[in-house]
């Protein structure tokens, strides 16, 4: 969840330590969550939804990585699947 919360901070032009402060979080801790040495809390997550204007599910979704075991077809249905929730988000 950390890369994604970078990916949509920095799509909201947003620097780390702005987001910090709307989040409460000190920057050190965000920067921890961004490279993923730290795990965010579900309502941290919540919040930096609701700053970054990201719906949850979009969020969750775009955090979902490939695993080793996925075939190529799951690969890419994984990543069909985040396009068109982004692009059905974008249209509400």
């Amino acid at each position: 969840l950390g890369q994604t919360i970078r990916t949509y901070r920095v799509k909201a032009g947003m620097s780390q330590l702005a987001l910090a402060r709307k989040l409460d979080v000190t920057p050190p801790y965000l920067s921890a969550v961004e490279h993923g040495r730290r795990e965010p809390s579900l309502p941290l997550v919540r919040e930096a939804c609701r700053i970054l204007k990201t719906p949850p599910e979009l969020f969750f979704w775009e955090a979902v990585e490939p695993t080793a075991g996925m075939t190529a077809d799951d690969r890419k249905i994984l990543a069909q699947a985040k396009v068109l929730l982004q692009h059905y988000h974008k249209a509400l």
